[in-house]
């Protein structure tokens, strides 16, 4: 045993004390203290900021244990006027390495949790550019990969709001091509299959090209939730829904690729009425056997459309009769429209024409258009397809001359198979050159 002297004992206590007892404690005091300072959230904010190319904003974080960091009320900001793009109450996100396969350096690898995710946009197209910014890379060149998973989905735009659950993705960003895969299925919907989504940002061409399928499972999705992939289904109407394959690239052509399924709920009015000079209302379904199209333009169809209890006005019948055969006896009625039972045909289009076939309930069998008491059929007879130079001409009531000069007619042409060179003669010709050319 060592005998020491009171003073010298009094000493040991007293840095024994200190160091076992009051340094932790004003150590972990000055830790806690540091924590709640405002700068650390703002510099945890530019860190976060750089890190995902998106200004970010949180009220708090805290680290839980080394590697996995928990945020309180993160925004994501749009970085030209600052609003809010997507909102959560708690992100709980886990830090981690990893080698990509033909890669020799290790990268970051983000496990994000979130219970709940709301994304605000003023139109569809606006949610793209958040998927984009990650998929060109225009993050963090150490972020290689980010699994993100949500019980609840939330993207609102137009007013609008759709429910998204058991949100599963991942992201993978790579020099040659980055992609994010993902499953979901809509909140109120309990499909035995959710719906597959894959967006690919292709690097290896030039100009690079971004391009997604998808899938919707045994369930169907919301036109305008479907709008935020591809602009032009919106155009179906707020309520329409689509059930089926989609896939589709973009490039600098414009919009490319094929598709197969139904839409349903698809509002007639926004279909026809919006584009054509005719009226028609009422709720119909888009059956599609297989569409394809080619920078921007639809280059062939086949399907089926059916719709049932709605006005169609007396125009539209009587324009269709004359060059796809069709039996009619509708007065005419100026701008006036009639209730109609059903309107129903299966049809076939491509650079050659468009072919239909009357495919209502009534009888005889060839019925297009039930109106009661009046009705527009076929003949027993087959026809050839009706060109899409004539088809134009009745559906937006031109003349085949004008064509040119309608802007109904050009938004047709626009997305419409290129005419063969006849056709286009035909359309750019003089009026009285026209007349000598039919004759």
């Amino acid at each position: 045993m060592f005998h020491l002297a009171d003073t010298t004992r009094r000493q040991w206590t007293l840095a024994l004390f200190v160091l076992v007892c009051l340094a932790p404690t004003v150590l972990l005091t000055l830790i806690g203290l540091w924590r709640l300072l405002p700068g650390r959230t703002v510099a945890e904010q530019r860190r976060l900021s750089l890190l995902l190319g998106q200004p970010v904003a949180i009220e708090a974080f805290h680290q839980p244990r080394p590697g996995i960091v928990v945020y309180e009320d993160l925004k994501v900001l749009d970085p030209e006027n600052g609003q809010t793009l997507a909102q959560c109450d708690r992100v709980r996100a886990q830090i981690g390495s990893i080698v990509l396969e033909g890669e020799q350096a290790e990268r970051t690898q983000l496990q994000v949790s979130i219970p709940e995710l709301t994304i605000h946009t003023a139109t569809p197209t606006a949610i793209r550019p958040l998927i984009d910014r990650l998929l060109q890379r225009r993050v963090s060149s150490h972020l290689a990969q980010v699994n993100l998973t949500a019980r609840k989905l939330t993207v609102s735009h137009d007013q609008t709001a759709f429910a998204l659950a058991k949100l599963q993705s991942e992201i993978i960003l790579r020099r040659e091509a980055s992609q994010l895969d993902a499953t979901f299925q809509l909140a109120d919907a309990n499909p035995a299959e959710p719906a597959r989504l894959r967006i690919v940002r292709n690097c290896q061409i030039h100009p690079a090209a971004d391009g997604f399928d998808l899938t919707t499972g045994a369930g169907t999705l919301p036109c305008p939730l479907l709008a935020t992939l591809l602009p032009p289904i919106k155009s179906l109407g707020a309520k329409s829904s689509f059930g089926g394959y989609l896939v589709a690239t973009h490039t600098s052509r414009g919009w490319e690729g094929e598709a197969q399924g139904k839409f349903d709920h698809v509002d007639m009015q926004a279909l026809v009425a919006d584009r054509l000079p005719h009226e028609m209302t009422g709720t119909g379904t888009l059956d599609l056997e297989h569409v394809w199209f080619y920078a921007d333009r639809l280059l062939g169809a086949r399907g089926s459309l059916r719709s049932v209890n709605g006005r169609v006005s007396y125009s539209l019948p009587r324009a269709l009769a004359a060059p796809f055969g069709l039996l009619e006896a509708f007065p005419d009625g100026g701008s006036a429209t009639l209730p109609y039972a059903e309107l129903a045909f299966r049809f076939y289009f491509d650079e050659q024409g468009l072919q239909l076939r009357g495919d209502c309930g009534a009888e005889p069998s060839g019925v297009v258009l039930d109106c009661g008491y009046l009705q527009l059929r076929q003949p027993a007879a087959d026809h050839l397809p009706v060109s899409l130079t004539a088809t134009m001409s009745a559906l937006t009531d031109t003349p085949p001359e004008e064509l040119a000069i309608s802007p109904r007619a050009v938004w047709l042409m626009e997305r419409l198979p290129l005419l063969p060179e006849p056709a286009i003669a035909l359309i750019a010709a003089p009026a009285d050159e026209t007349v000598t050319a039919q004759k």
